[in-house]
């Protein structure tokens, strides 16, 4: 494991780290005929020790033009390698803190273009582990029916991810580590680069990845960050980007590097590669296109002998 990398050039990375508050938008903010509803922040960690309580607070923003009544409620969440998210009852995962968790007030009306604050409890029981738990404060509201519609009722929902770590008696207690479990580079409309990292500790880590690329020759080409996203214990989530400075022909090597800061505040550091050969249909088109001119003069010279070796063959000499 590469602890080395320069921290300066990992600051650009970190930069990055705004793609996963994007990548919360879907959850964050919820737009409907004539409201917005959306929550800051999109992830709050916290962390608290057993038997022992902690409080915050989740703004919930009505940006829309129509007054809404919002409930407020926990439920437990899980991602997948895509990222893609899955709601579930409070203890239906492993990690899961929701029951724990007390939001003030549960209920409230919100008038259109304003905000609320709303009081985040976790308490913590006793006789829990040291490491990660986590659960989704959720917003909802019904939206009124257009012209007394009847049928689905639309339903605008927004959340606030909880990432909670209760501390143990010894720093052993916490374990932050990771691992590149896939890297590759695929070739489609357009190419992509992707690594999937597996969360092998027992607390959340905040991963960002980049990539290097070398050309045919070995020289370093370029320079992509495939963004920064959270990772739950026992959890794959994939990071990928698109490249848009792929050869037209050639054999391309991408180091793939993976980065995060483990519980001394230290910068970790794993790599791996993946290879890959471009071939653009331009060169394709170039390579039949050749093969048939090297068929075709290859049809025209042995034809030339036939017709030499026949003429030889009714006797004439030279």
């Amino acid at each position: 494991m590469n602890k080395t990398m320069d921290k300066t050039r990992w600051a650009i990375i970190a930069l990055t780290a705004l793609l996963s508050v994007a990548m919360l938008l879907v959850l964050a903010t919820g737009v409907g005929a004539d409201a917005s509803l959306g929550v800051t922040p999109a992830k709050l960690e916290m962390s608290v020790p057993k038997d022992g309580s902690r409080s915050s607070h989740i703004t919930v923003l009505n940006r829309g033009d129509t007054p809404v009544d919002v409930t407020a409620y926990v439920m437990d969440y899980s991602i997948d390698k895509q990222n893609s998210f899955t709601f579930s009852e409070p203890g239906h995962e492993s990690y899961s803190c929701a029951k724990w968790v007390t939001l003030e007030p549960a209920e409230f009306h919100l008038e259109a273009n304003s905000t609320k604050e709303v009081k985040v409890t976790i308490a913590v029981p006793p006789e829990v582990e040291p490491g990660g738990k986590y659960c989704v404060a959720l917003f909802e509201t019904t939206l009124p029916s257009e012209n007394g519609a009847t049928g689905v009722t639309p339903v605008l929902r927004v959340g606030t991810l909880i990432l909670l770590t209760i501390p143990g008696v010894s720093d052993a207690s916490i374990v932050t580590e990771a691992e590149l479990a896939e890297v590759g580079l695929y070739q489609g409309s357009p190419m992509h680069a992707s690594m999937v990292v597996r969360n092998t500790g027992n607390v959340h880590l905040n991963v960002a990845g980049q990539v290097d690329f070398y050309g045919t020759w070995g020289a370093h080409s370029d320079t992509m960050s495939l963004g920064e996203i959270t990772t739950l214990p026992n959890t794959e989530r994939e990071l990928s980007a698109v490249w848009e400075n792929e050869p037209s022909f050639g054999k391309v090597k991408a180091v793939f590097t993976l980065g995060y800061i483990d519980k001394n505040g230290e910068l970790i550091n794993i790599s791996g590669e993946a290879t890959q050969w471009f071939f653009s249909v331009t060169w394709i088109i170039i390579g039949v296109a050749s093969l048939l001119v090297l068929v075709a003069l290859g049809w025209v010279a042995k034809r030339k002998l036939t017709i030499k070796v026949h003429v030889n063959g009714n006797g004439k000499k030279h």
